[in-house]
């Protein structure tokens, strides 16, 4: 079957694709997977995620599965971001619902530890 030739038929939506039969899968190209990835909750820091975004995956792709960084070199991009994020959530009054919930309800590194399975 040539290349891009699918048979037609229903799909079976998936998270992320579109199955046309058990063989034959479309999924979103790389690009759109990066513009639905790179929505900020706050749209305002839109722009400073994907600068990050950006930034993250051609280190991560380029430099550290390569073998050539194991330093995160979007440190900067990644202040910017989440300085943005955290002044969303002051101006939303979400961040003093969040600290609170921090001081009721702490995690401690046991606990996360726990919840993500590596605690051995």
């Amino acid at each position: 079957m040539a290349k891009g030739n699918r048979p037609k038929g229903e799909g079976k939506s998936f998270l992320i694709g579109v199955c046309k039969s058990s063989i034959y899968c479309s999924y979103p190209s790389l690009q759109d997977m990066g513009n639905i990835m790179s929505v900020s909750f706050a749209p305002e820091c839109t722009e400073a995620k994907t600068k990050y975004d950006d930034c993250f995956n051609v280190w991560y792709t380029e430099k550290f599965l390569k073998g050539k960084s194991l330093e995160n070199e979007c440190v900067e991009l990644w202040d910017d971001y989440i300085t943005c994020v955290n002044t969303a959530l002051a101006t939303k009054s979400i961040k003093p619902i969040l600290d609170k919930s921090r001081e009721d309800q702490p995690f401690t590194s046991e606990e996360i530890r726990k919840s993500a399975g590596t605690d051995k």
